[in-house]
């Protein structure tokens, strides 16, 4: 499992954003047209971790992990644990790929 991510650099300040920001640079104001398409691996260390047991979709099945993940690059995103993937703790490496629109993570072995 891997995968890259589209995102956005700001010339002006370095902001790193995923998905791409769509009306210019949140951090600085430059404007949309001066920023540089970037594609970032969907790779980076754990920084937290939580434990859904309930929530109001059918999709993912609970019990599930949602993990923090600071990109090798990048801004933070959160994702969720592959189902039977090895646990993760802050600090372990992992990878993903986006999946009907959610960013799916396992431990990197």
């Amino acid at each position: 499992m891997s995968a890259v991510l589209h995102g956005t650099r700001c010339p002006a300040c370095g902001r790193v954003a995923t998905p791409p920001e769509p009306y210019g640079c949140e951090r600085c104001g430059a404007l949309v047209d001066t920023l540089e398409p970037l594609e970032l691996p969907a790779s980076g260390v754990v920084h937290a971790t939580a434990t859904v047991h309930r929530h109001h979709r059918p999709e993912p099945v609970t019990p599930f992990t949602v993990v923090e993940v600071v990109l090798d690059g990048g801004p933070a995103l959160k994702g969720v644990l592959v189902a039977g993937s090895d646990p993760v703790a802050i600090g372990d490496r992992v990878r993903g790929e986006v999946q009907d629109g959610r960013l799916m993570l396992e431990k990197e072995r």
